[in-house]
């Protein structure tokens, strides 16, 4: 919604995929985020987290970048025929 709302009134924006650290959850921050990129003449591309209300900080992992979700889904495949099919995904994120 953000993004649209940027874009009618002319500011560029672009929507961002990634994971969120968050220390409190020190090896269970599997969950994927997304967030909003709009760029203003005055200090470029901004990185907005309408989710939390705030910027980004150092505990955003920046994995894609696109238009919308449908450019940057975390996972996507196509397969034809009888199968069985499982996704299994883990993720561990850790300060450095």
């Amino acid at each position: 919604m953000l993004i649209a709302a940027c874009r009618c009134q002319g500011i560029p924006a672009r929507y961002v995929s990634g994971y969120l650290y968050d220390p409190a959850l020190e090896g269970r921050n599997s969950a994927s985020h997304a967030w909003v990129d709009v760029f203003t003449s005055a200090h470029g591309w901004l990185s907005l987290d309408p989710t939390h209300n705030r910027e980004q900080t150092e505990c955003y992992v920046r994995l894609a970048i696109g238009r919308d979700y449908a450019d940057v889904p975390p996972t996507r495949g196509v397969y034809k025929g009888n199968a069985k099919e499982t996704l299994n995904v883990e993720v561990h994120v850790k300060a450095l």
